[in-house]
C-alpha cells in the first residue's frame, strides 16, 4: 500500500508508467520526464522512491553509446498505480492506448 501523499507529480509519473506497462514499453527516465511534463529532479526522486518500494524495476542499458536506465512497473506496482489513479484521477483511463511516442528506443 502507498503510504505517502498522492501528489500531482506522482500521479503524472504513474500515468506515464501505467501506459508504458500496458504497451509493453520500458521508457527511460528522460522519456518519463517529457511525457509527465515534470522536472528531471522531481521525476528522478519519484522513480527512485517507486523503485525502493518495489513498485518499479530499473535496468541500465547502453544504446548508441548512451547509458540509460529503463523502467517498468512491477505487477504489484501496476496494481497500486491503477488503484491510486482510480482514486485520485477517476476520469483517467488506466492502461490507455495513447502512445508514448514513435521513438524506436522505447521498444526492447
Amino acid at each position: 500500500m502507498w503510504r505517502r501523499p498522492a501528489t500531482e507529480p506522482l500521479l503524472d509519473v504513474l500515468e506515464v508508467l501505467d501506459r508504458a506497462f500496458h504497451q509493453d514499453v520500458r521508457p527511460h527516465a528522460w522519456e518519463v520526464v517529457e511525457a509527465a511534463m515534470r522536472s528531471g529532479p522531481t521525476v528522478h526522486a519519484i522513480l527512485d522512491h517507486l523503485e525502493e518500494t518495489g513498485w518499479l524495476t530499473g535496468t541500465w542499458q547502453n544504446r548508441d553509446r548512451a547509458r540509460r536506465r529503463f523502467y517498468l512497473l512491477t505487477p504489484h506496482g501496476a496494481k497500486g498505480a491503477r488503484r491510486l489513479l482510480a482514486t485520485y484521477r477517476p476520469g483517467v483511463e488506466t492502461g490507455s492506448q495513447t502512445s508514448l511516442g514513435p521513438d524506436p528506443i522505447l521498444r526492447e
